[in-house]
């Protein structure tokens, strides 16, 4: 027999069923985003992207990207280089190409990115499928947090693949202001479309801090860069990371 229930009996009902609702999505998109568990076996033929932050040649990219590698170097150079720090929580880490002579990038100073402000992302996406060189997307920021409200990371619709972690997101003035970190993947119960995550820049500027990186900063400009221009400039610091 169907039990009939009273109106107040209802809502909470309605209610409950919303909230489990809600903490299933929200666990089945986490799952998406997480990483795989460490394994004890070194790791070659893992690639990803990076980019240079300092005229010493310290490069920021994701800990999951050069995690277990018995050895790193970075290309097109193919230069051997450094792990100097991980951030295993944060998922960054910080090489070291020593006498590489890349352009350091500038991290954004002052303001942050807002809600719809556009952004570039450069990487090394799908070696072998795609383009050798560094490849170029464009968004907007679709959101200023992450997964489950996650504050070290920000929402954009600027496209990722396998490969991209790692890399560089832009503001329209050339500044730096995040890591591409991950996109959320098809599951049975969800089908998210173009959903990315990068990590902001406060946590990346933190990083760097505490390893006492000496970047430099600069702020944003009124007048947007040509998008062209601004990419010519970048990928000169944007490169691709291998386990080896």
């Amino acid at each position: 027999m169907t039990k009939i229930l009273a109106a107040n009996e209802l809502a909470e009902a309605e209610k409950h069923a919303r909230q489990v609702a809600e903490a299933n999505t929200a666990n089945i998109l986490a799952a998406r985003v997480a990483k795989p568990p460490a394994s004890s076996t070194p790791r070659a033929g893992v690639y990803g992207s990076g980019v240079v932050v300092s005229e010493a040649g310290d490069i920021v990219t994701n800990e999951h990207v050069i995690n277990n590698c018995a050895r790193v170097r970075i290309q097109p150079l193919g230069l051997p280089v450094k792990v100097l720090a991980r951030d295993v929580r944060n998922d960054l880490a910080l090489l070291r190409a020593q006498g590489a002579q890349l352009p350091p990038v500038k991290l954004r100073a002052g303001r942050n990115v807002r809600l719809g402000d556009d952004v570039i992302a450069l990487g090394y996406p799908l070696k072998g499928v795609l383009s050798s060189s560094a490849v170029v997307t464009a968004g907007i920021v679709n959101a200023m947090t992450g997964v489950n409200d996650d504050t070290s990371a920000f929402q954009i619709s600027a496209t990722v693949q396998p490969g991209s972690s790692g890399g560089p997101i832009f503001d329209r003035s050339g500044n730096l202001v995040g890591i591409v970190r991950a996109r959320l993947l098809s599951s049975a119960q969800a089908n998210p479309q173009n959903v990315n995550f990068g990590i902001n820049l406060a946590t990346v500027s933190n990083f760097l801090d505490s390893h006492s990186v000496d970047y430099q900063s600069a702020p944003a400009v009124a007048k947007p860069a040509d998008t062209a221009d601004l990419v010519e400039r970048a990928r000169k610091s944007t490169v691709q990371v291998e386990c080896y």
